[in-house]
């Protein structure tokens, strides 16, 4: 773990903000113009893996072409000796699991409008030529005085590029990963529909929809599709978002709405059309 005062490439680190499995985020600043950013350096044994490398640059240089206000903005990715390190937009807030950890629950207008603005978010991704894939409520940032942040491409890739992404390797998080991640050649912009649909399932019931002790348990309970019925919800919403919810977490992507701009005409919908009553 680097030290308060380190320098990796043009940054010079200031405290650690979080570690996962994988890296480790500081926060930075950059040397001229002093920007503050939060900057990710992967973990040593990372280096040991090719495509993790390639995959990780890659992911600067995806990101570094997305510019969209409920996109964390990504600025530059690059090495510096035996480190990798990726500089992204520093952002105060709190991420949407910790709120729902803290047991905070939503209004269903108030999730639906956190959802229609991931939804975007999402649509022009997609439509650049970026998948999430690995989209839950760690990576959603909810930033003070209202709206949000979609977080860590960390797994996405360019649409149609397989090179990067062997047969049967899992991309994600099992407890919000589509059926079809478990080979992750098949997921599409659809699988990030998915996922969106078990961060709703989970804003308004307070826990998801499938539930096991491993993760490989879970990769097998969402490929089994055990989704609960609506009456047996402790809080179940009105049906037209049930029906929203229902459509986006289908086991079939050819059961999911269309595109991320199908869900927000839909979310309008409902929030326009007195859908909250039904």
């Amino acid at each position: 773990m680097l030290k308060p005062g380190s320098r990796i490439g043009p940054y010079e680190v200031l405290d650690v903000l979080g570690s996962g499995s994988a890296a480790t985020t500081y926060s930075a600043y950059r040397q001229g113009d002093r920007r503050l950013v939060a900057l990710k350096v992967p973990h040593p044994l990372t280096r040991k893996d090719t495509t993790f490398v390639v995959r990780f640059l890659q992911e600067g240089a995806l990101g570094a072409r997305l510019r969209h206000p409920s996109i964390v903005r990504v600025y530059d990715a690059g090495e510096d000796g035996e480190d990798l390190y990726l500089a992204m937009e520093f952002v105060n807030g709190i991420t949407l699991r910790d709120h729902l950890k803290a047991g905070r629950m939503f209004a269903v207008d108030d999730a639906l409008g956190i959802i229609r603005e991931v939804a975007g978010a999402l649509a022009y991704a997609h439509e650049n030529g970026v998948i999430h894939r690995d989209l839950k409520p760690g990576h959603v940032m909810l930033v003070p005085g209202g709206g949000l942040k979609v977080m860590d491409l960390g797994v996405a890739r360019a649409v149609g590029d397989v090179a990067l992404t062997a047969a049967n390797v899992f991309l994600g998080t099992p407890q919000y990963a589509a059926p079809e991640a478990v080979d992750a050649r098949t997921a599409d912009a659809r699988s990030d529909l998915y996922s969106l649909g078990m961060i709703l399932f989970e804003m308004l019931e307070g826990k998801p929809p499938f539930h096991a002790s491993t993760p490989a348990e879970m990769i097998i309970a969402v490929y089994e599709h055990r989704f609960p019925a609506r009456e047996s919800l402790s809080n179940p919403p009105p049906q037209p978002v049930w029906d929203l919810i229902v459509s986006l977490c289908a086991s079939d992507p050819d059961d999911r709405p269309a595109s991320a701009e199908e869900v927000v005409e839909r979310i309008n919908g409902i929030l326009e059309g007195g859908g909250l009553h039904g």
